[in-house]
C-alpha cells in the first residue's frame, strides 16, 4: 500500500526486463518504457490504477 499525507505521490518505474513495456496510468495516454530505463511519474493523485504489458502480451513480475 502506498500512502501520502498530501494525496499526491511520485512513482518510479524501473524496467530491467530487456523488453519494451507499454504502460498507462488510467485516464492518461499509453506510454512506452524502454528495454532498460527508468521513468518517474510525479504529481499523481491516489488512489491510482497503473496498467502495463509486454508487446507479446507476456506477464510481468513487479515489486512495490
Amino acid at each position: 500500500m502506498i500512502r501520502s499525507g498530501q494525496g499526491l505521490i511520485t512513482l518510479r518505474l524501473i524496467n530491467q526486463t530487456g523488453a519494451i513495456i507499454q504502460y498507462q496510468v488510467i485516464g492518461g495516454p499509453y506510454l512506452i518504457l524502454g528495454e532498460t530505463s527508468v521513468v518517474e511519474l510525479s504529481g499523481l493523485s491516489i488512489p491510482i490504477t497503473l496498467t502495463y504489458q509486454l508487446p507479446d502480451g507476456g506477464l510481468i513480475l513487479d515489486f512495490i
